[in-house]
């Protein structure tokens, strides 16, 4: 607009020029010649300014019109990345309702084999557990005197002779005083091996889920896992009802 107003105005010395002669013979010239010439003159500057303003709205407008576009784009990713969020915050919570719902089968299940501190309870607890996770080992203990036989086991050899736990000493000690479920990610090397047709392995998650009454009636159940699992959450909400 700036280059259109210089022209506007260079337009109007110019034509100033050309009717600068009239000065000097006035007397010669009608008065309506010299009112046409001055209407001719406006006539002339108005078609610069309207020409000059009709280009500058036109460049401005396409300019205008790219930066619309280049919104309207932006705009529009913004609105699907808001959709894929919204989708994603929603498979979130129905993913954590399903877990919480499987969880509260699961702890239904559990409470539904529970029927004393005995061994049989120990073995229905246990496969119970085994059935819901990917357990590679488990062993169900229960309270003898002052310490916790082997009741049952799954994934292990039979000739393997599981020593009884001592309530005060080992990995379980903690978890008996407590109280509390325990999970272990620090195994021992020669703690535990699992047989499979390929070999040995070594579990990487080992769970220590105690329910105990009193110094007379308790049982430890113990899983060995290859995966994280809310074996911990589950173990001590069903503790919690009991």
């Amino acid at each position: 607009m700036k280059r259109g107003k210089y022209i506007f105005w260079l337009g109007a010395l110019f034509f100033g020029f050309s009717l600068a002669k009239y000065a000097f013979n006035m007397d010669l010239m009608p008065a309506t010649f010299i009112v046409f010439e001055v209407l001719s003159f406006l006539v002339v500057l108005f078609m610069i300014y309207f020409v000059q303003n009709y280009i500058d709205t036109c460049k401005s407008g396409v300019g205008k019109s790219e930066e619309d576009k280049e919104c309207v784009k932006k705009q529009a990713e913004i609105e699907r990345l808001r959709r894929r969020l919204k989708s994603y915050e929603n498979s979130n919570d129905l993913r954590e309702q399903q877990v919480n719902a499987d969880s509260n089968e699961l702890i239904g299940e559990l409470k539904k084999v529970f029927k004393g501190y005995d061994g049989q309870t120990g073995n229905a607890l246990m496969k119970v557990l085994v059935n819901h996770y990917e357990v590679m080992a488990a062993i169900a203990y229960c309270k003898d005197n002052d310490s916790y036989a082997a009741v049952n086991r799954f994934g292990i050899d039979d000739e393997y002779i599981l020593p009884d736990l001592m309530a005060d000493d080992g990995l379980h000690a903690q978890a008996i005083a407590d109280k509390q479920a325990k999970e272990i990610a620090d195994i021992p090397a020669d703690y535990l091996e699992v047989g499979s047709a390929t070999g040995s392995t070594q579990p990487v998650y080992l769970y220590i889920l105690p329910l105990i009454q009193d110094e007379q009636k308790g049982l430890v159940l113990e899983l060995a896992t290859f995966k994280k699992n809310d074996l911990i959450e589950v173990w001590n909400k069903f503790q919690s009802a009991q």
